[in-house]
């Protein structure tokens, strides 16, 4: 029977007219093996089986121009007798060996010298000048002349040369193609310029009706199109079988190319080539969901049916192409059309096994119905019912009483008055402490900034309640902890956008004021991290994602503080405290001027009363650059309630499974891009928290739908001081020990949200599966980890880094190990070798690979109070140098990663440890600061430059110090001065426009910069500019690093100069040259490196 065939288009007319085979039928085979092999597609190959076999019964094929433009008329003349109907007539196997593709017998040009061909082929400008006294006209046997020749080469000088020598460019080969035809089909650019300057017709067809732009649309040449269309190439031209460019760029999945013919070209969008298939049909067939979306939306007729009586829905149907037939039905395409046999498309998906798209088009195939859901997906011009206003602060400052006195309504408030000195101050008083506590004096609590001393009536994890608030309507308030456990996870749960919530940062005026500056210190720096700046810079470095913050004072009432003529408490001390910080951080956060004073026990005073009226000025304010609500949101609103209480107790769906229940339940026509718009929705109403798996997890993303459960019973309890006390000391947990000490909800779906959060990761050990929890890792570091007399480091290698938040700031990094640990542990695993081993403990690793060792440690200053930084140092054997180098490098690679997605906005400098004192394993070894650093890489000496080392009294090189010593990896490094200034971060760029976007008073600002660097013709395009002129001056300069820095230092901005010295990435690895220096400028590129 036919169906036992595997592949129909290889067989010969006889097997399915169950004929008699013989050799002949093997020939046919090789025949159709020889068109596949020179032109990549098959010649009897139908839309299915049945018409495959049709086409094999009667012989029916071609060559395809698009496919067999550079195949020589032997090669087809070889196939052409081999794919002969009556088997009689096919060639033989010594017919074959003997045919002339085989075997040639004549030369390969005909009638003109071999040394004018053969010099235009080797590209060779001297071999061609020797023979340009010969006729230049003169043609192969393919009808091609030198210029078709030099025309699909390499060297634009030949073609150059052939021009000004008098060859012709209208010199037509056998299938009547100009050498213009030539250039377009290999994608040569240079080499098109030339001949459209020297003017080529750019609209003279090929036998198959073809102009240039049709081949280079057909090969997917986007500059080639590009450079036809500017120069007045015809974008609507038909070939014989009607298509235009654009047909053929999307039937070949030129989807660069059909996407610029659309937008950029104004390609005809509408018109219908010999077979009847638009644009439309082409890009549905190929299943091009981008291109199908963006001619929807520029009003393409989705119901033309092509000859075949076919429209674009049945197509789609037929290649289960879902997201395409969802598209086709959001544009209002007509359901219930039939083909020229009288079947739906829905009937089609179901004939073709695509039950998802039958099902679908059954729920729209009412058009009322089908109005209605789309209808759904629009904006409806009003601002989201709910937003979110988010609290930082330190425990005992009055969070959770301001938040219950946000919610006291008028009534209430006559029932909730300010409670007597006595018992406010009994309750910011600790409680007992266990044993495992440590005993928190009062005095000092109010003088430092020590997360080692807890307040035992913290809140545990972040507080989420979604209330009506009289005054602000509906809102969801969220109360974070300011308990330091809690830290590692904010980043998932806090607003990273500026339109996504309201950040009150609330501090206490029964502090001093030196603790109460440093406490908003802290909570600006750490949300500064953790809130990536976004480009473009404004002017001053302003970042297009700027919060806004409101300063909250409490405790008014028990420091007497004064009232004005409207009883509104008044601090002098908090207003100037907040200009000095909206001054600091002026390009970061919209912090509002009026600090608010308040007693947070009195609900209906005139500071809640203003802290209310400024929120919802804020709001208003936010309103322009928040998402519209929707029908659609408003559905899926409605719909949640019902969801959570199916998922009651575990209430966390993967997103993929979200979206196809949404699809299910309340729309069936919405698409990625309105889920996308959704998710953004709710985050901005705190309805649900979505948390995306790790690069390499194998779990998918997860939408938790209620951020109260997570927030609280989950993170509250698993972070908070009591279960880390009795937490295993190791960190690591079987799924059951997991469940035992975590009853209340199911342990392993439990351990995958806190595996995609990144609080533990799955890894075997002994063979066992278990949890690793490096939070709750409380192991002391072994003896003899690092051992000076180790026989396998005699003369060994050494290098070290210390990685140091920025200057004023402090704890920023201490949040940020364990997900660091998590990362190497990940990295190991990813190894999937023996030779490689992770030993951890309580803020530090050791890293293993074969000989090399490293330790990553986090460490604190003794001299200097809160201050860390994370070391990592590396050794080898004397001959590692490479190996380490690399080996570190790989080390901040995924240091970086963790910084990238816990604190994007954060800026890490990196010292360097003296490769000496490592050597001889000195108590404190010395590091040497960026600056330092910079400095002597861009002197003369480079490498070689040497930096004292005061503890050692020596001398050491750059070399020793960075590269371990090694040539190889001097060969390898790119320095500043080699690094264009697209490689500074967006941080970088926002500190350069902060210093050098003011005027100065002497000048020496980014004018006088743009004269330094010889930009002075661009001063009036960057001063027209809406941005920052530093920024959009760094966007246009093409220099390097180094000579920036040279030219800030030449204008006397030693500040400028300064923030480049120390976060200006010292060299980079010359991988690939052309991709390291045109690294984009984003916050991504945290290290100094």
């Amino acid at each position: 029977k036919l169906k036992q065939f595997l592949a129909p288009e290889f067989v010969a007319p006889e097997v399915v007219n169950f004929e008699t085979l013989s050799l002949a039928t093997d020939m046919w085979a090789i025949g159709v093996i020889t068109y596949i092999l020179l032109s990549g597609s098959s010649p009897f190959l139908g839309e299915d089986k049945q018409q495959t076999y049709t086409n094999v019964s009667t012989g029916s094929y071609s060559f395809d121009h698009s496919s067999f433009a550079d195949i020589s008329s032997l090669a087809k003349d070889f196939i052409s007798k081999l794919l002969k109907k009556l088997p009689r007539e096919r060639n033989t196997v010594a017919q074959c060996l003997k045919h002339q593709w085989i075997q040639p017998q004549v030369p390969d040009v005909i009638a003109c010298p071999l040394s004018l061909f053969d010099a235009v082929q080797s590209g060779d400008v001297a071999a061609v000048e020797q023979v340009l006294h010969l006729d230049l006209t003169q043609t192969d046997k393919n009808g091609e002349s030198v210029l078709h020749i030099a025309a699909r080469g390499d060297n634009p000088e030949v073609t150059r040369l052939l021009l000004a020598s008098g060859a012709s460019l209208a010199v037509a080969d056998g299938a009547g193609e100009t050498p213009v035809f030539h250039a377009a089909r290999r994608g040569q650019a240079a080499q098109l310029e030339l001949l459209v300057h020297a003017g080529a017709s750019l609209t003279s067809c090929n036998k198959e009706g073809d102009t240039p732009l049709h081949i280079a649309a057909t090969w997917g040449h986007l500059e080639c199109v590009r450079m036809l269309v500017e120069n007045g190439a015809l974008v609507d031209a038909t070939n014989h079988l009607g298509a235009t460019p654009l047909h053929l760029s999307l039937s070949h999945k030129h989807t660069n190319v059909a996407s610029f013919l659309i937008h950029g070209a104004a390609a005809d969008i509408e018109v219908q080539d010999t077979s009847g298939d638009t644009v439309l049909h082409a890009a549905v067939r190929e299943g091009l969901l981008s291109i199908a979306q963006s001619l929807c939306r520029l009003g393409c007729d989705t119901d033309v049916p092509n000859k075949q009586g076919l429209y674009p829905l049945h197509l789609a149907a037929r290649y289960g192409h879902t997201e395409i037939v969802r598209c086709l039905c959001l544009y209002g395409c007509n359901t219930e059309v039939r083909n020229q046999d009288g079947v739906k498309a829905e009937i089609t998906a179901l004939k073709f096994g695509h039950s998802d798209i039958s099902n679908l088009l059954v729920k729209v195939r009412n058009s009322v119905t089908q109005d209605t859901f789309i209808r759904q997906l629009l904006p409806n011009n009003t601002p989201l019912p709910r937003f979110n206003i988010q609290m930082f602060g330190h425990s005992g400052v009055g969070k959770s009483t301001l938040v219950e006195t946000l919610k006291t309504g008028y009534f209430g408030s006559f029932f909730r008055r300010s409670k007597p000195l006595v018992t406010a101050a009994a309750q910011s008083m600790p409680a007992s402490p266990n044993k495992m506590h440590i005993e928190m004096d009062l005095t000092s609590r109010r003088n430092s900034l020590n997360f080692d001393l807890y307040n035992f009536q913290y809140t545990r994890g972040v507080d989420v309640q979604q209330v009506n608030l009289s005054g602000l309507g509906d809102v969801t308030l969220w109360d974070f902890s300011g308990q330091d456990m809690y830290f590692c996870v904010y980043h998932q749960l806090l607003t990273t956008s500026a339109h996504t919530a309201v950040l009150l940062l609330v501090f206490s005026l029964k502090d001093s004021a030196a603790t109460q500056l440093r406490q908003c210190q802290f909570w600006l720096s750490f949300l500064q991290a953790r809130i990536p700046a976004t480009e473009p810079l404004g002017p001053n470095g302003v970042s297009g994602n700027m919060p806004h913050v409101i300063l909250v004072a409490t405790h008014a009432d028990s420091t007497h503080t004064p009232r004005d003529h409207t009883g509104q408490y008044v601090s002098e001390q908090a207003r100037s405290m907040c200009a000095s910080l909206a001054e600091h951080y002026h390009a970061t956060f919209h912090i509002h001027p009026t600090p608010v004073v308040l007693d947070t026990h009195q609900a209906n005073s005139p500071g809640v009363k203003l802290l209310k009226s400024i929120v919802q000025n804020v709001r208003t304010a936010m309103i322009q650059r928040m998402p519209q609500m929707t029908g659609f949101c408003e559905a899926v609103r409605s719909w949640l309630p019902s969801l959570r209480k199916s998922a009651q107790s575990f209430p966390v769906v993967s997103w993929d499974g979200f979206v196809d229940a949404v699809r299910a339940q309340v729309n069936p026509l919405a698409d990625q891009k309105h889920f996308s718009e959704l998710l953004t929705q709710l985050q901005h109403m705190g309805e649900v928290i979505y948390l995306k798996s790790a690069e390499g997890c194998l779990h998918p993303d997860l939408l938790v739908l209620s951020p109260q459960w997570l927030c609280g019973p989950v993170l509250g309890q698993l972070l908070s001081i009591d279960f880390v006390a009795h937490a295993r000391i190791t960190g690591c947990y079987t799924v059951e020990d997991f469940q035992a000490a975590f009853p209340q909800t199911d342990a392993l779906g439990l351990l995958r949200v806190l595996e995609t959060m990144q609080l533990c990761i799955e890894c075997e050990v002994d063979g066992d599966l278990e949890y690793e929890f490096p939070c709750y890792n409380l192991v002391e570091a072994l003896e003899g980890l690092w051992e000076e007399n180790d026989p396998r480091y005699r003369g060994a290698v050494y290098g070290g880094v210390r990685l140091h938040s920025p200057q004023g700031t402090v704890h920023l990094l201490h949040s940020v190990f364990p997900r660091i640990q998590i990362q190497l542990r990940r990295t190991v695993i990813s190894y999937r070798d023996s030779d490689s081993d992770l030993y951890q403990w309580f803020h530090g690793s050791k890293l293993c690979s074969g000989l090399i060792e490293s330790l990553v440690t986090l460490e604190s200053s003794s001299h200097t109070q809160h201050s860390e930084w994370i070391e990592i140092k590396v050794r080898g054997p004397p001959t590692t140098g490479p190996v380490c180098f690399f080996f570190i490098e790989e080390i901040l690679d995924v240091i970086d990663q963790v910084l990238v997605e816990m604190c994007p906005g954060l800026s890490v400098e990196k010292h360097v440890l003296s490769a000496l004192d490592l050597r001889n394993h000195c108590g404190a070894s010395y590091c040497f600061p960026p600056d330092q650093l910079m400095l002597a890489l861009l002197s003369e000496e480079r490498l070689n430059s040497r930096l004292y080392n005061p503890l050692a009294e020596c001398y050491e090189t750059l070399a020793e110090l960075i590269t371990f010593n090694s040539n190889e990896v001097r060969e390898m490094l790119l320095a500043a001065d080699q690094l264009s200034v697209k490689c500074l971060s967006t941080v970088c760029r926002q500190q350069l426009c902060a210093l050098l976007d003011p005027p100065e008073p002497l000048g020496k600002d980014w004018c006088l910069l743009a004269v330094q660097l010889a930009l002075q013709d661009k001063i009036a395009a960057i001063e027209a500019s809406e941005n920052s002129p530093t920024a959009t001056l760094l966007d246009i300069y093409q220099g390097s690093i180094g000579l920036l820095i040279q030219k800030l230092g030449e204008l006397g901005r030693e500040d400028a100069r300064d923030v480049l010295l120390r976060s200006a990435p010292l060299y980079r690895i010359n991988f690939d040259l052309m991709q390291t220096q045109e690294t984009p400028s984003d916050s991504s590129q945290n290290l100094s490196r």
